[in-house]
């Protein structure tokens, strides 16, 4: 990911909505999942409309790093945001990877 990737109107937007939204509590964590449902293990949470400044973000992610791939199985777009806030600075994800069934493993995502 490049340096400067949203501007500073982008950001701001983005955070003001964030601070407004209610999150979805999952242990440790408060979560808010936009867009296409992706489920992971311990996910509760329903997906919402995607948000316009997210929706800018996605835009922008797809226009520069979508797959661009000769073979249309390949191709992907970004379709969903998974949001996670933290009480403070000792709480996060623990480092892990992702196996999830509905992942195709020919794909683009990493996991």
């Amino acid at each position: 990911m490049r340096e400067n990737f949203i501007t500073e109107e982008e950001e701001t937007e983005l955070l003001g909505f964030l601070e407004s939204e209610q999150f979805d509590r999952e242990g440790e964590r408060e979560v808010a999942q936009y867009g296409e449902y992706f489920k992971y293990m311990g996910s509760r949470t329903k997906p919402r409309p995607m948000p316009e400044p997210i929706d800018r973000i996605l835009k922008k992610l797809n226009s520069q790093y979508g797959s661009k791939h000769s073979e249309s199985r390949f191709h992907y777009s970004l379709n969903s945001c998974l949001v996670n806030r933290y009480s403070d600075n000792n709480t996060c994800l623990p480092e892990h990877s992702d196996n999830e069934g509905d992942i195709d493993l020919k794909s683009s995502i990493l996991f």
